[in-house]
């Protein structure tokens, strides 16, 4: 009920003023991308504090990646009369309710051009603030109930746009006032930042919805490693299936399974009991966060069409990539394993024939898998596997 009376108060401040075309113009992808490329050269000083170098690329290259894909989108929604002088600051804390009245302020005054903005760039800045809260739940309803009552299905199509957009700017507004203020209250602003960029780049490669990624590939591809560095980035969880497989045999972590027990512990029971707990803990997760990594070589197409036919049942996108390497580089990694007292894995060298036998190319996966050489600096791979997301991201919302 609550959400229905503040979206009835913005339809009658939207509708209040006709759109004239001075307002209108500020819709063009070529009006747009001045505030966005104004905040990517504000945010580029913070580059490593609040925000890492590889999250500020994926971000830009999504936001750049959306503008090209979607010109005629733009220009429609002009032509729809969506561009309207609106508040330009909408979030919870311009919002007060009482039992009779439904009051908004603190529209933004000095700065024409951050008014005069699509009606779905202010509610999405509102629906931003429901994700940053936890209560994705009250985020869809506003936009799917906005969309309804305003006949304006295409909001949807942009909202993840403008979600990202405006995390972005709380971002850099939050990084500011950490340089700006006391110590004491620095450190919070600089924390807050650090999560409103994080909530932007999870926007930019995997929208609204909740995403099952999964880093897959041969034995040491450094999918770990990987979907470690990944996990931080976007602030989700990492669930491998070389630590439950150990968990479930009861072998310490980074102990090497003995070789008499080796058959038991990489039997095909074991496997499947593997990929089933593996599955379960992402599930459980999922319940609480955007997103979660699954790190398992899913060397078998069994092992694969477990996974999909789980996500179908339970909802969350799936999205799986294959890391590569040359086999020469697989080697020496393999080799350098005997020298390291922290790896999980037990798969070494001598493994390697039987282990690159075994595997089973994802061909079935074709166009959907995405396909990053992991050759090269961890920096550089989960930089291409971020940007790689945001491409996919952007085709998504087109089609």
């Amino acid at each position: 009920n609550e959400i229905k009376r503040v979206i009835s108060c913005l339809r009658r401040f939207y509708e209040s003023e006709p759109p004239r075309p001075e307002i209108e113009a500020w819709g063009t992808p070529e009006k747009l991308k001045i505030s966005t490329d104004e905040n990517f050269a504000q945010v580029k000083p913070f580059v490593g504090q609040t925000i890492s170098s590889v999250a500020f690329e994926a971000i830009r290259h999504f936001t750049n990646g959306f503008y090209g894909m979607n010109g005629k989108r733009f220009h429609e929604r002009i032509q729809q009369h969506r561009i309207r002088d609106c508040h330009g600051d909408l979030h919870l804390d311009h919002i007060h309710l009482t039992p009779k009245a439904t009051t908004i302020f603190d529209c933004i005054e000095f700065n024409d051009r951050f008014r005069f903005i699509d009606v779905a760039s202010d509610l999405a800045f509102l629906a931003m603030d429901f994700d940053f809260e936890d209560r994705s739940d009250l985020a869809n309803l506003l936009l799917q109930t906005a969309a309804r009552d305003f006949r304006d299905d295409e909001m949807l199509r942009v909202s993840d746009f403008y979600k990202c957009y405006r995390a972005f700017v709380r971002g850099k507004v939050e990084s500011i006032q950490a340089i700006s203020t006391e110590a004491a209250k620095a450190e919070e602003h600089a924390k807050q930042a650090t999560r409103y960029f994080c909530l932007a780049l999870q926007y930019a490669v995997s929208g609204s919805e909740r995403l099952a990624l999964v880093i897959m590939g041969r034995v040491a591809t450094g999918k770990t490693t990987i979907a470690r560095q990944l996990g931080r980035e976007l602030d989700w969880p990492v669930f491998s299936s070389d630590r439950i497989r150990k968990m479930l045999a009861r072998v310490p972590p980074t102990q090497r399974t003995t070789r008499k027990r080796r058959g038991e512990v990489y039997s095909e029971r074991m496997t499947e009991q593997t990929y089933k707990e593996l599955w379960a803990d992402g599930i459980a997760a999922l319940k609480v966060h955007r997103g979660v990594i699954l790190d398992a070589t899913f060397s078998r197409q069994a092992n694969r069409e477990f996974l999909r036919e789980q996500c179908a049942k339970a909802g969350p996108r799936l999205q799986l990539v294959e890391l590569d390497v040359d086999l020469g580089e697989i080697e020496r990694r393999l080799k350098a394993r005997d020298q390291s007292a922290g790896e999980i894995s037990d798969a070494r060298f001598d493994d390697f024939e039987k282990l690159t036998v075994a595997y089973e190319p994802p061909s079935e996966l074709s166009p959907d898998l995405i396909k990053v050489s992991a050759n090269d600096l961890v920096s550089d791979t989960v930089k291409e596997v971020l940007l790689r997301l945001s491409e996919n991201n952007c085709s998504r919302i087109i089609s």
